[in-house]
């Protein structure tokens, strides 16, 4: 389904790339595309643009500082949506990527319908993140900061909320998912952004993939459950 009236800066400083990118992103969305080849000109393009919906960036752009300047960048347009393309799809840095803020991480190497279907699900408001970030195999890094996802205690509920914010679920999704209401929904995500030192959903899903999977948490007892039902 083709996306309309949408604003969209790819940046890269690899001619092919650039226009394979521009190429792409033209198939799922009727967009005013802008172009930029280095940092400075994603800077100068972003100022002289009113909105920009979709910022598309290659990780080794020239000018780009890693991580912090995609930080800095979520921080300056918080209502921008970021992908970033990648050479390094190894976990530990796209978990950094996420950490940043970044809404989607593709690797340079993923086929052009899979790039295709990624970009389609970040314009759509979900975060897009390859299977390598969910393997199970590598133990996840333990971190001493407020968002150390592996020390932090979840109630049974509040991981099932999280398991599904980080598939890009909506509020109404996730209250149609689990069986209860909107409202409570909104409760839980709260309560669970507190007890992970997050402030917004990028880093709830960041934190979500950086814990140990293992269900140390039972699922309630069945009166307990018709009581949670209730109570949320």
């Amino acid at each position: 389904k083709m996306i309309h009236s949408l604003c969209v800066v790819v940046a890269e400083y690899n001619a092919l790339f650039r226009e394979g990118l521009v190429s792409i992103i033209s198939r799922v969305a009727v967009t005013a595309i802008k172009e930029a080849v280095n940092f400075a000109e994603v800077r100068d393009v972003l100022a002289k643009t009113k909105k920009v919906d979709l910022l598309a960036v290659d990780m080794d752009l020239p000018g780009l500082g890693g991580a912090d300047s995609l930080r800095q960048l979520r921080v300056d347009y918080p209502k921008m949506r970021i992908v970033v393309v990648t050479a390094r799809p190894d976990r530990t840095h796209l978990l950094d990527l996420l950490d940043a803020g970044v809404h989607g991480c593709i690797p340079a190497t993923m086929p052009t319908a899979e790039v295709a279907a990624a970009i389609t699900s970040v314009l759509a408001g979900q975060i897009y993140v390859p299977a390598i970030v969910s393997n199970t195999v590598d133990a996840p890094r333990r971190h001493k900061s407020p968002g150390n996802a592996s020390d932090c205690h979840l109630t049974w509920r509040q991981s099932e909320v999280l398991e599904l914010l980080a598939e890009g679920r909506s509020n109404k999704e996730i209250a149609r998912l689990l069986h209860i209401a909107e409202g409570t929904v909104k409760i839980h995500v709260a309560s669970t952004f507190r007890t992970l030192g997050v402030n917004n959903r990028v880093n709830a899903a960041s934190a979500h993939y950086r814990m140990p999977k293992t269900d140390n948490s039972a699922p309630p007892a069945p009166g307990e459950a018709q009581a949670r039902n209730v109570v949320g």
